[in-house]
């Protein structure tokens, strides 16, 4: 989770602690055949207000008198969830600190972004593209082969005749509208 979101090494034990909470209300005990908050509360947890971990948002701040005109909004990030509230964890990049608010507007879309440098959380040799063929490569190396996982990548270098330039309208097919008259006609029959 912490790899996923960007943020720094700091915040591991809001991870841990996250994860935590989210095993406990999700992962059903097979014996049982309930979750181990259900086992312990005797009712169904709800999960509707689970974010993702490290996700942008935007926090309501009424703590601080703020000028009529400035900003009551400050940034940070999701960092987990209160246990003894009903609030959410969030680092306030403002203030540099965590704090449990209640007010707080998520972005969980732009968490889906990839990584600065994606080199540090995947391999990327073995990543393919949806242009390209991947074909085992047993002839031996070429330019394009990789020596470590035997496959060579094919790019293809023309694109397809359906993306050129005005050909998919070419085809178009012009119908004419009906006029309400033959729409009834076109019903009784």
């Amino acid at each position: 989770m912490l790899a996923d979101s960007g943020l720094p090494l700091t915040f591991w034990a809001e991870a841990v602690n996250t994860a935590c909470y989210v095993q406990n209300r999700v992962l059903i005990n097979p014996r049982h055949k309930k979750t181990a908050y259900e086992i312990l509360y005797k009712i169904k947890p709800l999960i509707s207000y689970f974010k993702v971990f490290g996700c942008p948002c935007f926090i309501l701040n009424l703590k601080d008198s703020i000028s009529k005109f400035a900003s009551k909004i400050d940034l940070g990030y999701h960092l987990g969830y209160s246990t003894t509230a009903k609030a959410y964890k969030v680092f306030n990049t403002r203030t540099k600190a965590v704090e449990e608010n209640l007010n707080v507007k998520f972005n969980e879309l732009s968490s889906m972004k990839i990584p600065a440098n994606p080199a540090e959380f995947f391999d990327l040799e073995k990543i393919t593209f949806e242009n390209t063929d991947v074909k085992t490569n047993s002839a031996g190396p070429s330019e394009n082969s990789s020596p470590d996982y035997g496959y060579e990548i094919i790019i293809p270098q023309q694109k397809s005749p359906q993306w050129e330039e005005q050909q998919m309208f070419k085809t178009a097919v012009k119908a004419q509208p009906l006029l309400p008259q033959q729409l009834l006609t076109k019903v009784a029959h």
